[in-house]
C-alpha cells in the first residue's frame, strides 16, 4: 500500500496544488472553468518530503521553493486533470519560464471531498515549484498549509489594477545564464 503509483489514467495527469489553486481559495474557478479542461478533486495531500511554501511580495502569493528537504511537509489538494486543463495550469503557473512542473511524492491524507476514491497512499505527481529564487525567500517562514485569508493575497485581476510592480523581479533570479542577479551576486 505504500508503493509509490506513476501512472494513473493515462488521458489524466495528477496534479499537487498548494496555495490559490486549493478549494475555496481565490483562484480555484481556474480549475472548475469546465471551458479551460476537466479537473477532478482526488482529495488532501501532503509531501513526502519537506519544502519551503513560503508567502512573498507586496501581494503575498504562495511560493514553494524547490529545495527539498527543507521547510515542512505541505499540505495541498490533488487533482486529475485532463490535457487541456494541465495547458491552463500551465499558462496560469507562467511554466516553464516562472514556475516549473515537477515530480514531486506525496502522500494521501483522508478526506470526504474527493470525487475520485483511491486507496493509494502515496504518489508521484505534478507540483509547480519555484525553482530559480534569491536567497532571501528562506528567511520568510516556512508554513505547512496556505490559507489566503490569513495572508491578505492580491489576485493577478487586482494587482493588474494598481501601479506597475513587477513581483517577479523580487523573487527569482531573472538571468539564468550569467547565474547572477541583479546586484551581480552570484546565485545560491
Amino acid at each position: 500500500m505504500n508503493k509509490v503509483i506513476k501512472k494513473y489514467n493515462s488521458n489524466m495527469h495528477r496534479v499537487f496544488v498548494y496555495g490559490t489553486l486549493k478549494s475555496g481559495e481565490p483562484n480555484n474557478n481556474v480549475l472548475q472553468d469546465r471551458t479551460r479542461g476537466t479537473a477532478l478533486l482526488v482529495g488532501k495531500a501532503k509531501t513526502c518530503l519537506e519544502y519551503p511554501l513560503v508567502i512573498g511580495t507586496r501581494y503575498n502569493i504562495p511560493f514553494l521553493l524547490d529545495a527539498p528537504g527543507k521547510g515542512k511537509r505541505v499540505i495541498g489538494e490533488l487533482y486529475d486533470v485532463d490535457k487541456k486543463m494541465l495547458n491552463t495550469l500551465d499558462e496560469f503557473e507562467d511554466h516553464p519560464s516562472w514556475y516549473t512542473r515537477s515530480k514531486i511524492h506525496v502522500e494521501r491524507m483522508p478526506d470526504h471531498e474527493s470525487q475520485i476514491p483511491s486507496a493509494v497512499m502515496k504518489e508521484e505527481v505534478c507540483g509547480y515549484l519555484l525553482q530559480q529564487y534569491k536567497p532571501y525567500m528562506f528567511e520568510r517562514a516556512a508554513v505547512e498549509e496556505y490559507r489566503s485569508r490569513s495572508s491578505d493575497y492580491l489576485s493577478k485581476e487586482d494587482r493588474a489594477s494598481i501601479e506597475d510592480y513587477n513581483f517577479k523581479a523580487e523573487t527569482k533570479y531573472m538571468d539564468k545564464t550569467a547565474g547572477q542577479n541583479d546586484d551581480n551576486s552570484l546565485v545560491e
